[in-house]
C-alpha cells in the first residue's frame, strides 16, 4: 500500500487562474481548465467552456495538470472545448466579427457556429485560425464585434 507524504505539497493556486488538464471524461485529451475552488492541497477545476457539472478535484502535485504552454512545448495538442464562446471573422462578410461558439471538434479542426443564425453562415478551421479570437478581443483592439444574429433573418452584408 502506497501512502502519500506526511508533508502535503504548497498550494501556491489562486481562482481563476489556467492551466492544462487532462479531461477527466476522455484521459486522451488535454484540455484548459480554470482553477474555481481551493481547499488544502486539493484544486476544484473546471474544463473551459463546461459547466460546474463536469468540475473535478486534483492535488496540486498531480501528473495530469501542466502549466499552459506545456502541450505546446512537448508537441501535444490541446482539445479546444466544445460549446466555447469566442469571437470570430465571419468568412462571407470578412470585414465582420461575430459573436461565435465552437459547435464540433474533430482532430485540429473546429466548427466555428455564429451566435443566432443558422448554418449557412458555419465554417470549418483550424484550432489556431488567425480568423478566431477569445472573448474580448475586439473590445481590446477596437473592432466593431457585430451583435448575434435572430434566427430566421436574413444576415445581411454591409
Amino acid at each position: 500500500m502506497a501512502l502519500n507524504s506526511y508533508t502535503p505539497p504548497a498550494n501556491e493556486f489562486k481562482i481563476s487562474m489556467k492551466l492544462e488538464a487532462q479531461d477527466p471524461r476522455n484521459t486522451t485529451s488535454t484540455c484548459i481548465a480554470t482553477v474555481v475552488g481551493l481547499t488544502g492541497a486539493r484544486l476544484r477545476l473546471r474544463l473551459d467552456g463546461s459547466d460546474n457539472k463536469n468540475d473535478f478535484w486534483r492535488l496540486v502535485d498531480s501528473a495530469e495538470i501542466q502549466p499552459i504552454g506545456n502541450c505546446e512545448k512537448n508537441g501535444g495538442m490541446l482539445q479546444p472545448p466544445l460549446g466555447m464562446k469566442l469571437e470570430a471573422v465571419d468568412r462571407k462578410n470578412p470585414h465582420f466579427i461575430c459573436p461565435a461558439t465552437i459547435g464540433e471538434v474533430r482532430g485540429s479542426e473546429v466548427l466555428i457556429t455564429f451566435d443566432g443564425w443558422r448554418g449557412a453562415f458555419d465554417y470549418w478551421c483550424r484550432y489556431d485560425s488567425r480568423d478566431i479570437f477569445p472573448v474580448g478581443w475586439c473590445s481590446l483592439t477596437g473592432d466593431n464585434l457585430q451583435p448575434p444574429g435572430t434566427k430566421g433573418k436574413a444576415h445581411v452584408g454591409a
